[in-house]
């Protein structure tokens, strides 16, 4: 069993700039088995097992909430940007389970039935949409949860390379695929390519990219095509991932579970 670490460092963001600080050690979290994880805006951490089992825990560590289907096959994705509405994507049998807040199920939806046969990139926007990229017919559709599931409800919109991933943030549809970063909006029209390149995990939080890049956190705005760093603690460095939310960054380390605040 892969024993992980989740190292929480509390950073401030002075005028939207990443900025240096002292960094002190609040609390620990140990042994968690972990494929991967992620974060809402309470401060809540998602993380689902090897098992394919959901844990949510508070910043203490203590376990909050729990969800496990294990009928429904490989759990490939968690999407917590709204932590009253959770999505969960099960690729084994291309199925939406639906959560609310205490992590019970709120609705079950099998994308087969909807004409929809292989998901890539699936994600879920605060305007409670469903996109995902359907590599089947090379499509990305859009589903309205709050609608019947039949395929008049669907938009849909080639695009020239599949993508790997997806987000949605204000309004903006994020896809990143071997191309690279690309944006579009709601209604599904290109808007502009990132041109920048990295590797391993990223997030994009307030519409900038951030991505881990020699033993710094790399903060990059688009607009103006600026970089700024800020340097990891070294406990912090090599993590295997990491989430950011407002005055919080969250790493996954393996064999040390650290929590550090400002």
């Amino acid at each position: 069993m892969l024993k992980i670490a989740i190292s929480i460092f509390i950073l401030f963001f002075y005028l939207n700039s990443i900025g240096g600080q002292s960094l002190y050690r609040v609390y620990t979290i140990e042994n968690i088995d972990c494929q991967y994880f992620t974060t809402d805006a309470l401060y809540n951490i998602y993380v689902v097992t090897n098992d394919n089992e959901l844990l949510r825990y508070d910043t203490l560590g203590n376990i909050t909430a729990r969800f496990s289907d294990k009928k429904a096959g490989h759990l490939k994705s968690v999407a917590v940007e709204n932590p009253f509405q959770i999505m969960l994507y099960y690729d084994d049998y291309q199925q939406i389970t639906l959560l609310d807040k205490q992590l019970t199920i709120a609705s079950k939806h099998a994308l087969y039935d909807m004409g929809i046969q292989q998901v890539s990139a699936i994600t879920v926007s605060d305007r409670s949409e469903i996109w995902l990229y359907d590599a089947a017919d090379a499509q990305l559709k859009k589903w309205q949860i709050s609608l019947p599931q039949n395929t008049s409800n669907h938009q849909y919109l080639r695009l020239p390379a599949p993508p790997t991933w997806m987000g949605v943030q204000d309004n903006i549809l994020y896809l990143k695929t071997h191309q690279g970063l690309k944006t579009y909006d709601i209604f599904g029209q290109f808007i502009a390519d990132w041109a920048i390149s990295w590797k391993g995990s990223f997030q994009i939080f307030d519409n900038h990219l951030y991505f881990m890049e020699n033993n710094e956190l790399v903060k990059y705005n688009a607009t103006i095509r600026l970089k700024k760093t800020l340097p990891l603690p070294q406990a912090a460095q090599g993590g295997q991932a990491f989430r950011i939310q407002k005055n919080k960054l969250f790493v996954l380390n393996k064999d040390v579970i650290q929590i550090y605040g400002y």
